[in-house]
């Protein structure tokens, strides 16, 4: 921790993936492989003293990407490769995967309001919208030529996305 001008502090982690706050915790996933697998724990810290708390061990993590929190229902779900996992403020853990959701999806990253969870597919170049059970509502077909990162959705509807331009890959010649 190190504070900066105006006395404002700041906890810096690094090769952090995914950062959010829920109440008074804030919780990392941080870039730690282990072999074929990720290292299994989302860091706590408490907001205010910036003091470390007890990790969340998830034994079943393959690729996480994005972390995100709901205040109204004080779980913190984690996007990782085709699950995506809900976890609530005393550490225990589930997957959380629509039925809706195939093989085939690639959560990349979240948003969640009091009554939905969007989730931006990379794979599929969607935005895939819940409702609060996990029950899809719909899905939002991106143009070819994108590559979603990230989206949003305003309390008005529309929907708020950061892409890139999708590059193909060229094949090397020799």
């Amino acid at each position: 921790m190190t504070d900066i001008a105006d006395n404002v502090g700041l906890l810096c982690v690094v090769d952090a993936l995914g950062v959010t706050q829920l109440h008074d915790v804030v919780y990392m996933i941080c870039c730690q492989s282990s072999g074929r697998h990720w290292l299994s724990t989302i860091s706590k810290f408490n907001s205010t003293s910036r003091h470390r708390l007890t990790d969340i061990v998830v034994n079943d993590f393959r690729s996480p990407r994005d972390i995100v929190a709901c205040e109204r229902t004080s779980r913190v779900y984690v996007a990782d490769e085709g699950c995506i996992w809900l976890l609530s403020s005393d550490g225990t853990h589930t997957s959380w995967l629509p039925q809706s959701l195939t093989d085939t999806l690639m959560p990349w990253t979240l948003s969640v309001t009091s009554t939905r969870r969007l989730v931006t597919s990379y794979n599929t170049r969607q935005l895939i919208q819940f409702d609060a059970d996990g029950d899809e509502l719909r899905r939002v077909q991106l143009p070819d030529d994108m590559v979603p990162r990230h989206a949003v959705q305003s309390p008005t509807g529309t929907f708020t996305r950061a892409a890139e331009p999708y590059v193909p890959v060229m094949p090397w010649h020799y």
